[in-house]
């Protein structure tokens, strides 16, 4: 399958969820898809994000194991789930949550949870694609 079997209403969640704004007002099917592609969105990715019911993997019921004591690392550990946020306020630096943005360094990888605070809570974030970082720092 490839986004050529996708409707544009599902072409323009895809395009939310990755954060992709469209080159043009009113594109054309094949117009978004260019623009997914051109800003690395890749099937792949597109599975991932929405994933058929049939391709989701079965959850086995797991059966409750005797408490074991976490340690400090263990307790620590959680999996890497970075996204990539960039700063588009006015401001020259804007610090929230330990994370320091700046007029000359936009663009920071932070938690899904950072994320989404910075997107949905507070004004000038947004996410942001590999490429509009690389060829903001090139």
């Amino acid at each position: 399958m490839a986004f050529t079997q996708l409707n544009k209403d599902v072409l323009r969640q895809v395009a939310e969820e990755f954060g992709v704004d469209f080159t043009e007002e009113d594109p054309t099917k094949n117009q978004m898809i260019k623009d997914l592609e051109e800003e690395g969105v890749t099937w792949k990715m597109y599975q991932e994000a929405f994933p058929e019911p049939e391709d989701e993997p079965e959850v086995e019921e797991e059966k409750p194991e005797a408490p074991v004591a976490k340690t400090e690392a263990a307790a620590e550990f959680k999996p890497a789930s970075k996204v990539l946020v960039k700063m588009t306020r006015a401001n020259g630096t804007y610090e929230v949550r330990g994370l320091k943005f700046t007029k000359a360094h936009p663009f920071l990888p932070v938690s899904a949870d950072d994320a989404n605070y910075l997107v949905e809570e507070l004004e000038g974030f947004k996410i942001a694609s590999p490429r509009e970082a690389e060829e903001y720092y090139s």
